[in-house]
């Protein structure tokens, strides 16, 4: 698993289907009609430009993990696996394959962060599926 981000298309939302499904809230605060919309907005929220950066960063590999699939359409299960593959990357003896234990810990946090954000501040989904990603208890004693 190598960590450069994959580009992949801008894919619209079916809002109508996402709605009848439950899987969008009937009254967000906000209208974004595709991903990068919703991750737009989220990263406006930090202040810090090394934060956005390295966000962007590791959201644009999450994407690339699930396909650009609608983040209102990712299960628990596709992170689920998505930390799993993370996990088994720490493992990979290739050169350039592995990845620090804080970097794990840090792509979750902000795909929890990304779905908090969607959730609770945005309220644009019902529900917060990254609640099944528990924080990382790695750290580098460098």
């Amino acid at each position: 698993m190598s960590s450069t981000a994959v580009l992949v298309p801008v894919k619209l939302w079916n809002k109508t289907a996402l709605l009848a499904e439950g899987l969008i809230s009937s009254t967000p605060l906000v209208q974004v009609e595709t991903n990068e919309e919703l991750i737009e907005l989220w990263l406006a929220n930090k202040k810090s430009r090394h934060t956005r950066r390295a966000y962007q960063q590791d959201i644009d590999y999450f994407l690339g993990f699930i396909e650009n699939k609608p983040l209102p359409l990712v299960t628990g299960n596709d992170l689920i696996a998505y930390k799993q593959a993370l996990e088994r990357s720490l493992n990979q003896k290739k050169a350039g394959e592995t990845i620090s234990p804080n970097t794990v810990a840090r792509r979750l946090l902000g795909v929890r962060s990304l779905f908090s954000f969607a959730c609770d501040k945005a309220r644009l989904l019902p529900f917060n599926v990254a609640k099944v990603l528990e924080p990382s208890r790695f750290r580098d004693r460098r």
